[in-house]
């Protein structure tokens, strides 16, 4: 056989060779694309049907052949949903960040990482996260919703404002999106937009517990308490927690309905050891109830772990009805010290100064100073701090601003018959010239 002839012979056979090689390799990769893509839609209808163990089998099979580019983002972010669900929480983000990396535009992906980053308390990547999914997808409610949880907790209130109104045009029927838009909104003391969206939030879930509580603790602070025991009793009822029996404490406490209010912040911290806030409770109320010994030993096992401004001018108020002024005075002073832009503090000291039955103990001048930059502090808002000005004048002998400041204290709404009559009274002394001489009850 010639040489050309063997050459040629050569040729095709090598080329039949390479043909049926390709031939293999098409079928191969077809049959690979055709198992990729069933073993897809297996691992979905097992993901449907919330077998996360078949899914996660199944979609970690389909990447391993040749799944369809097109269907590989999905794959892998339905898998770390799989995942996550199943508590595999690193492998979740390990493949959430690899179907981002694939494609930067699921904003979904962002969405579900960012929830497990909040989980994991990694809040700025939460947050990043929550971000890129709106840019990709303005629409999202949970993206708005957990982004405004984030915000509310490092004190962005107007961030998480913004988030939770989404939240709520997104889904009107989310009764949590009114729910803490009405939190964030009472942390800005703006009480009749927090009450408004608490009642969206309440007609929509109406016996949501977290609601009626915090919309019973914004009752109590507008001293509308017969709505606040009545909101905290029905949270009670659904859902027992130390945080309503705390705060329908302090409401009974005003109401001076002492004994139940006792029994509250003992229910508060029979449920929670560590509410400090009912613990406080507790001592406030048995001081207005004259056991200041069991007040003081509370005050003191507060300051022990929590060493807080506002506790100690609670205790010093205990020790000036038990008589002890020289306690009482350096309590007072301690929280100012400790808490000097607070108006609660700054009142308490200003009001010992302005009326100690004891002279020695008492600076008109002083008392002045201080309960003015109480009233600057609170923008004029509470008739307690004006009230506490009048008396300071009054004990410097100024009894014309005395008796102005007592008159402006009565000009406030949401005052109650029993505060009403203790102004009424001062004004009279005022205008008779003599100064307010019994310490302040609070």
């Amino acid at each position: 056989m010639k040489k050309s002839v063997k050459i040629a012979l050569g040729a095709i056979a090598t080329i039949l060779c390479l043909m049926c090689l390709a031939t293999a390799t098409i079928v191969y990769l077809g049959v690979s694309v055709y198992q990729a893509r069933r073993l897809f839609e297996e691992a979905a209808r097992a993901m449907s049907r919330r077998d996360y163990e078949i899914a996660i089998s199944k979609f970690r099979a389909a990447l391993g052949k040749h799944l369809d580019k097109t269907y590989r983002p999905y794959a892998l972010g339905d898998l770390a949903f799989c995942e996550s669900s199943d508590g595999r929480c690193e492998a979740a983000l390990r493949d959430y960040t690899e179907a981002l990396r694939v494609d930067p535009k699921l904003a979904w992906a962002y969405e579900n990482r960012g929830s497990l980053y909040t989980e994991s308390a990694e809040t700025d990547r939460a947050l990043a996260d929550f971000s890129n999914a709106l840019q990709l997808d303005p629409n999202l409610y949970y993206s708005h919703f957990k982004r405004g949880l984030i915000e509310m907790d490092r004190k962005d209130i107007e961030g998480a404002l913004e988030d939770f109104a989404e939240a709520a045009r997104i889904n009107p029927s989310a009764a949590a999106a009114y729910y803490n838009r009405g939190v964030a909104y009472s942390l800005k003391k703006d009480y009749e937009r927090a009450l408004a969206n608490l009642d969206a939030a309440i007609q929509i879930s109406p016996n949501y517990a977290a609601a009626l509580t915090e919309r019973g603790y914004i009752y109590s602070e507008r001293l509308d308490l017969d709505k606040a025991v009545a909101d905290l009793s029905k949270a009670i009822r659904i859902e027992p927690r130390a945080s309503a029996y705390r705060t329908r404490g302090f409401a009974l406490k005003d109401l001076k309905r002492w004994n139940e209010a006792i029994s509250d912040f003992n229910k508060a911290l029979q449920l929670n050891a560590n509410d400090t806030s009912a613990l406080n409770g507790r001592a406030m109320t048995y001081s207005l109830m004259g056991e200041q010994d069991r007040a003081l030993a509370d005050f003191s096992t507060i300051l022990e772990h929590w060493n807080v401004g506002n506790i100690y001018s609670s205790r010093g108020y205990a020790y000036a009805r038990k008589r002890n002024y020289e306690r009482a005075l350096a309590d007072f002073r301690e929280g100012v010290k400790l808490m000097p832009q607070d108006d609660f503090t700054l009142n308490s000291l200003a009001w010992f100064l302005s009326t100690c039955p004891d002279a020695k103990f008492r600076n008109g001048n002083e008392a002045v100073a201080i309960a003015m930059k109480a009233c600057t502090l609170s923008q004029w808002r509470e008739a307690n701090l004006v009230d506490t000005l009048a008396a300071a004048y009054a004990e410097n002998g100024n009894f014309k601003e005395a008796v102005a400041y007592e008159i402006k204290a009565m000009s406030y709404d949401k005052l109650d018959q029993t505060r009403l009559d203790g102004m009424q009274k001062r004004r009279r002394l005022y205008e008779q010239g003599k100064p307010y001489r019994e310490l302040k009850a609070e």
